[in-house]
């Protein structure tokens, strides 16, 4: 399946995304990430995205080890999306080292971090590359 997926990309143009939502804690009753799904699935939409498949989790942004981001990892391994979006690069992780390990990660499966407010993170993250272990 994943490789109908791959050939239909390459025949059509197709741009496939995923959505990643996340919060550090649950205490509106999950209006935060349906907020941050919506303006997604807008931007999404927008940008003439396919979405392939959207992740929410409600979890500090302090680590990566986390179950939707090795979610995003599988997908990027898989050939399954093309960019992962999310609204602001600390719904990824804060600190910026788990930021590049991250970008560097997914760019290595030949996908791209994107945002809906600072665009795409491997050009945001560019001057900060010296800085990786």
């Amino acid at each position: 399946m994943m490789e109908n997926k791959t050939d239909m990309k390459q025949n059509t143009g197709e741009r496939r995304v995923v959505l990643y939502c996340r919060v550090a804690t649950d205490t509106d009753g999950g209006l935060a990430l349906k907020a941050q799904k919506e303006q997604l699935r807008r931007y999404a939409e927008e940008q003439g995205y396919t979405i392939v498949e959207e992740i929410t989790e409600v979890t500090k942004g302090s680590t990566l080890r986390r179950a939707g981001i090795r979610r995003v990892y599988q997908l990027g391994y898989d050939k399954a999306m093309d960019f992962v979006l999310t609204e602001t690069s600390s719904r990824f992780a804060r600190p910026l080292n788990l930021l590049l390990r991250f970008t560097r990660k997914l760019g290595g499966y030949g996908v791209q971090a994107i945002t809906c407010r600072e665009g795409t993170l491997a050009a945001l993250l560019r001057p900060f590359h010296s800085l990786e272990e």
